[in-house]
């Protein structure tokens, strides 16, 4: 259990870097090379009184050295500067993921979440509740490959993936759930609309028995997970392109397909 005790002096280090900006880049400036007041003045837009304040809290903590008119990072100084952006960077995607948290599924994903600071979110909003669905399918239009594993059904999907798979040249595998497989069969449209997929030889559907988490979709080089809630409805689209992610995802729709099985020939209408 983390101890206040223990890191107390720590932690009142990171509270006083983090609440000024100015303090954080002064340091880091000064992490870089020495500098004097000018050119720190000129360089980060701080006020005078406020730069010699921050420069005079500085040498006190033994951070920082004064020679002349020139102020110098101390080791311990230059550590700490390392350090924080360190710890910055790593928190980077609490601040992109805050909205979407709460429906991220309880087992997580099996990369670190840092790999997500560079991720395009997109949610549901009071205007566009099906903004995740529609960033999903625009995802799946301008792909040529792609790999979906999904535990529900989107006609919008189907319908955008018709053309690129019966004209075209895309190529897609799909692993839904059974539920999604007697949806699909019982409903006419759609039915045919897969028969004539299926038919063209582009697209290959495999029956998933067990329970799929969320909708993951891999369309060339990007993953999109999509965050629902309790009652499937999706609230935000998660892309990324980072390689981690991308092979996490790849991983993750192959250890579903190995477990899946064909449905029968014939199963969707003619």
């Amino acid at each position: 259990m983390f101890s206040l005790d223990r890191y107390g002096s720590a932690l009142a280090d990171v509270d006083y870097l983090t609440r000024s900006p100015n303090r954080v880049r002064v340091l880091s400036g000064l992490s870089e090379s020495p500098r004097e007041r000018r050119e720190l003045a000129e360089e980060t837009g701080i006020t005078r009184p406020t730069l010699s304040r921050i420069l005079d809290e500085l040498v006190e903590r033994g951070w920082v050295t004064r020679d002349g008119r020139t102020y110098h990072a101390t080791a311990l100084g230059r550590f700490l500067a390392s350090e924080f952006e360190a710890f910055v960077e790593r928190v980077r995607p609490v601040a992109l993921l805050d909205d979407v948290a709460r429906w991220f599924p309880r087992e997580g994903f099996e990369f670190e979440l840092d790999r997500l600071a560079t991720a395009e979110v997109v949610t549901a909003t009071p205007t566009n509740a099906v903004a995740p669905t529609t960033h999903a399918v625009r995802e799946l239009r301008q792909a040529t490959e792609v790999t979906v594993v999904s535990p529900a059904v989107l006609p919008s999907a189907i319908e955008a993936c018709r053309d690129p798979t019966v004209d075209g040249d895309q190529h897609i595998v799909a692993i839904v759930t059974a539920a999604v497989v007697d949806a699909l069969r019982a409903d006419a449209a759609l039915s045919a609309t897969l028969h004539e997929m299926l038919t063209a030889g582009r697209t290959e559907l495999f029956r998933y028995d067990g329970t799929v988490p969320y909708p993951l979709l891999v369309t060339d080089d990007r993953v999109t997970i999509i965050l629902s809630d309790d009652e499937g409805a999706p609230h935000a689209a998660v892309t990324s392109e980072d390689d981690a992610v991308r092979s996490w995802a790849r991983t993750t729709a192959e250890a579903f397909r190995t477990e899946a099985t064909r449905p029968p020939p014939g199963t969707f209408a003619v």
